[in-house]
């Protein structure tokens, strides 16, 4: 134990616990937009007793959860009674009272906490008002674990901005297909399978035209339990899928066709109409972003270029609550992104191959570094396995 630290060895005794409440969150992740996905559990005499996760809004956050599972039980207490849960409890009205109200009502007089919280505005505002009212509390564990439960919500309370990331599946000479554009598949089925698990958590998925034309994608989330989706976003500056057999692409036919919006320049609106014979709804979103409905399609006109197109588009999903973005495309949209510095986070996942050749597509173009001391570095860096691949994720603007 370190004598400038000396909760140290107690949040050691804690990380046991606080993985079974990272476990809760995890199953509220993708499910409580826009608030975090928290996880909490009350251990009585060593023994988990209770759960609870983060509810879909409106519903209850983790600790109330906890709580009221743990009064159905029977409520034991005694001094071993404690709540550890992985984001610091809110000390503010909102929606609902704040947690801290129930906890201090509940008799629990120990809670165990992973994350600050990141809203500047609050953070740390709970713990004086536990510890003056007798509960003991210990923070900080598990802390890099709990803050990385939510990256959305994290970034999009510090910054006011959605999260745009950029996922990518790349050889190990960076090359996201062959030359004729060949791509199924680079990775195996247990690195596409957390693939799904981030298309479920982001509230949003896009990808490029000629990744839409190409491969066409579900761009939905298929988990054991069964699949869904999210918004899609299909980035088509020249409106490429307003071609012919356009309407047999998935994200344009399937169950969820309502969800696809097409993201084009606002110059395009005439031939959206050439195309439609008409104009169903329109509307502005912002000053900068229209809305055009016609038949069974979604239009967003974003006005300007480079980054000002970028930027004018996250106006727009904050005005439609949208506080993240999962990017799966190739090297063009990719080019875009990088030139215009529009990655916020990004994932590579890598599979041992080499396709050895020079003219096959890559994803990591727009910004050559003159130096190794200029090249982008992910900060926050997280490195996992998945069979045989390797995924590298991380953030590439700082938060």
């Amino acid at each position: 134990m370190s004598a400038a630290d000396p909760q140290a060895e107690s949040r050691a005794h804690w990380e046991p616990l606080m993985r079974e409440a990272l476990a809760e969150a995890r199953l509220a992740r993708g499910w409580t937009h826009p608030n975090p996905a928290v996880g909490s559990v009350i251990v009585h005499q060593g023994q988990v007793v209770a759960r609870g996760r983060t509810q879909p809004p409106p519903g209850r956050h983790a600790e109330k959860e906890a709580i009221a599972r743990w009064q159905e039980l029977g409520a034991p207490l005694d001094d071993s009674t404690t709540l550890v849960v992985t984001l610091e409890p809110c000390c503010t009205h909102g929606r609902t009272p704040p947690c801290t109200e129930a906890i201090l009502a509940s008799g629990i007089r120990r809670v165990i906490v992973g994350s600050v919280d990141p809203n500047p505005v609050h953070a740390g505002r709970a713990f004086p008002q536990l510890r003056e009212a007798g509960v003991e509390v210990i923070e900080g564990v598990l802390a890099e674990a709990c803050d990385d439960l939510n990256l959305v919500f994290n970034h999009w309370i510090q910054t006011g901005d959605p999260l745009i990331a950029l996922k990518v599946a790349v050889t190990l000479d960076g090359k996201t297909a062959t030359r004729t554009g060949d791509s199924k598949w680079i990775t195996g089925t247990e690195a596409r399978a957390d693939v799904h698990r981030w298309r479920h958590y982001f509230p949003a998925i896009g990808t490029g035209a000629g990744t839409l034309l190409q491969d066409n994608p579900q761009l939905t989330a298929r988990l054991p339990e069964g699949a869904h989706a999210h918004p899609r976003f299909i980035f088509d500056r020249s409106l490429r899928g307003l071609g012919p057999g356009s309407s047999e692409l998935q994200v344009f036919s399937d169950e969820w066709a309502d969800l696809t919006i097409t993201v084009t320049g606002q110059n395009q609106r005439e031939k959206i109409e050439r195309w439609s014979g008409h104009v169903e709804h329109t509307e502005h979103l912002t000053d900068e972003v229209r809305l055009l409905s016609t038949r069974g399609r979604t239009f967003w006109l974003v006005h300007g270029v480079g980054r000002a197109f970028w930027r004018h588009f996250r106006q727009a999903l904050l005005v439609k609550g949208i506080t993240g973005l999962y990017l799966e495309t190739g090297s063009g949209l990719a080019q875009d992104l990088w030139l215009h510095r529009a990655v916020d986070y990004l994932f590579v996942y890598q599979a041992p191959k080499l396709v050895l050749d020079a003219d096959a597509p890559t994803p990591f173009r727009g910004l050559p570094a003159g130096r190794m001391a200029d090249a982008l570095q992910l900060r926050q860096l997280h490195v996992e396995r998945f069979g045989p691949d390797t995924l590298y994720r991380g953030w590439v603007r700082a938060v």
